[in-house]
């Protein structure tokens, strides 16, 4: 289900920084306020996430079709994203898309707020209302794929 694969992602995630501590001595900020930027991050992204999946989930309702898209869409966020390395680093035209994704504000908060100790505040309320605005719309998007399929009988191919 859905929900297994977001708790699941999130345990490898908790799971991989505490190696990290553990192997190669990372040092965490664990001030209060670190934990808790870093707990309302993990909140957002999961709601950014869940609205990209239900546009994904729109998407394969109506065209049948997904898999080489949310793969390449993937690729693309941990390249455009600074997962690998800094979003400053890529050309000017992939670093203004970098720029512009919820997921490189992520990234951008939880390492200031876990790394660097800087609470990074301009992308952490981007993060919230971009997931307040993308969530709804996403339903709405994802009710009107389903509405789609309705009338076109095509919800019995799957």
């Amino acid at each position: 289900s859905a929900t297994y694969r977001i708790v699941y992602a999130s345990v490898t995630a908790l799971v991989t920084l505490l190696l990290a501590a553990l192997i190669f001595r990372m040092q965490y900020d664990t001030s209060t306020l670190g934990i808790l930027v870093s707990i309302g991050t993990l909140l957002g992204t999961i709601a950014v996430f869940c609205s990209v999946g239900l546009v994904f989930a729109a998407f394969v309702v109506v065209f049948k079709r997904g898999e080489v898209l949310a793969g390449f869409v993937a690729a693309s966020l941990s390249i455009l994203g600074g997962v690998f390395y800094p979003v400053s680093t890529l050309p000017p035209v992939l670093r203004d898309i970098g720029n512009i994704l919820p997921f490189t504000w992520a990234v951008e908060v939880f390492r200031g707020a876990l790394l660097t100790h800087q609470l990074l505040f301009v992308p952490f309320v981007e993060l919230f209302v971009f997931a307040v605005v993308a969530f709804p719309l996403a339903i709405v998007l994802f009710d009107g794929a389903l509405r789609h399929a309705r009338r076109h009988a095509t919800l019995a191919q799957y």
